[in-house]
């Protein structure tokens, strides 16, 4: 369908609704932190550059070393994280020939624990849903339908798409005869999006 969508030439905007950083493995940051400190020539690093990676590097590479078990990772840590994941996601929608400018990172709230157990969702995760669809005026929604996945989180995204989906439902029908004319029917002022429900990993 995503590969359909895409060569027949539709407006798509991929959006990622968490920065997926509890799914990243500390091994993960530790080959890229080497990969930079390998590269520093080719990247014209600054002495004082190259000074502070080194600093960052090291203070890192001891907290993974003294590390406990379920142990929440630094703000730095899991931001590091996170844009190892979003140059995944980017990576995975470049196959199908779309590009950055076509990827949206949500970052929603609930997700941002350090842990496996999110915080429920809020107003604030549904307000963020909200502003990428009066941004983008989607006439289709694809959503991930596992909804049972390890996580829970794709049950989580879920409920606050929908939920934000009947607001901007709502905020776009407007009854008829407003203006004093008779009721007849509601009428709508931009299309309203078809949701549908896909199976994912």
């Amino acid at each position: 369908m995503f590969d359909k969508l895409v060569s027949n030439g539709n407006d798509i905007t991929v959006s990622y609704m968490t920065n997926g950083s509890v799914a990243v493995f500390d091994a993960d940051v530790h080959r890229y932190l080497r990969f930079i400190g390998l590269s520093s020539d080719a990247l014209n690093m600054s002495p004082e550059d190259l000074s502070g990676f080194r600093d960052r590097r090291e203070e890192i590479e001891t907290f993974f070393a003294e590390k406990d078990p379920a142990e929440v990772d630094p703000s730095a840590v899991q931001t590091l994280k996170a844009h190892i994941r979003y140059g995944e996601a980017i990576a995975g929608i470049e196959v199908m020939g779309l590009d950055a400018d076509h990827a949206e990172f949500l970052n929603m709230p609930f997700y941002k624990t350090g842990r496996v157990r999110k915080d429920p969702i809020t107003e604030d995760d549904v307000d963020v849903v909200h502003d990428l669809l009066t941004e983008v005026e989607p006439t289709h929604v694809f959503v991930a339908g596992d909804l049972s996945d390890p996580h829970g989180t794709h049950r989580m995204c879920y409920k606050a798409i929908k939920e934000a989906l009947r607001q901007y439902s709502d905020e776009a029908t407007v009854p008829a005869g407003a203006n004093g004319e008779a009721p007849t029917a509601n009428e709508t002022t931009r299309p309203q999006p078809l949701m549908w429900l896909y199976r994912g990993a």
